[in-house]
């Protein structure tokens, strides 16, 4: 038996286990992938397989994008079929099925698209006074801010530390895993390829705050990727800050679900 939260994600499974409370766990993503995709099945596992509550901000996606993207995954539709309705008879029941699913589930979605880390702690806070919350999760780390009166400087990295201070904080408190998403400019990316180290984070003082750094890298493609367009070979690979150890796995992302 699994201890922690499961992921719903074998590879992830292999390498951190499970979500353990408390554990601020961050992502990072190259814009050459689907940046959220990993974390949205995360959820959807947590929220449909395990029926647990999950709290989703999502200020980069508006929330019927979102819902739309959701039900594609986990009805395994393209998004875009399902869109445009291009769906099959025996297709449009299963998404049905599947969205009277959702409905049932505790998941709680803010796509308030500016957003400062205190009124996140409180819209966080007041759900877990009502509902059980076992997950949070913030699709883009970046967007967060101190406060949203103040300027925010695009090039100061200390705001995004305070930031994840803050969800660390915020996930000791009520005991319950984070996982943030944080983008990797093109920069990076090629700069870094699959030698990714802590040390090349932007933000790079986000390391102190979390439990796991888990860096998505696309792979060159590969024969299984070349026969289906919707299918990236990528690797993943984590940093543990509790001993150190950098383990590496490959990890399919599957598309045709995102937007």
């Amino acid at each position: 038996m699994i201890d922690g939260l499961p992921t719903g994600t074998q590879t992830l499974e292999i390498l951190i286990e499970a979500l353990q409370r408390s554990d601020l766990v961050i992502l990072v993503v190259p814009p050459s992938l689907e940046q959220a995709s990993l974390v949205h099945s995360i959820a959807l596992n947590a929220a449909i397989s395990e029926r647990h509550g999950v709290v989703l901000f999502s200020p980069a996606v508006n929330k019927y994008r979102l819902v739309q993207r959701l039900l594609a995954m986990s009805a395994g539709i393209n998004v875009h079929r399902l869109q445009t309705g291009q769906l099959s008879d025996e297709e449009r029941k299963h998404v049905r099925e599947t969205a009277s699913k959702l409905a049932t589930t505790h998941l709680w979605i803010d796509d308030t698209s500016v957003l400062s880390i205190n009124m996140l702690r409180q819209r966080v806070q007041r759900l877990a006074e009502r509902h059980e919350v076992a997950l949070v999760v913030v699709d883009h780390v970046y967007l967060l801010r101190l406060s949203v009166d103040g300027k925010r400087d695009r090039d100061s990295w200390q705001e995004v530390s305070e930031v994840s201070r803050s969800l660390r904080a915020l996930a000791h408190e009520l005991r319950t895993p984070v996982v943030a998403v944080a983008p990797l400019s093109h920069v990076i990316e090629h700069r870094q390829q699959r030698a990714l180290q802590r040390s090349g984070i932007p933000g790079r003082l986000l390391k102190e705050d979390t439990e796991h750094i888990l860096f998505l890298h696309r792979n060159q493609p590969s024969p299984v990727e070349s026969t289906s367009s919707h299918l990236t070979i990528a690797t993943l690979l984590v940093t543990k800050r509790r001993n150190g150890l950098v383990i590496e796995l490959d990890i399919s992302i599957h598309t045709e679900h995102s937007v």
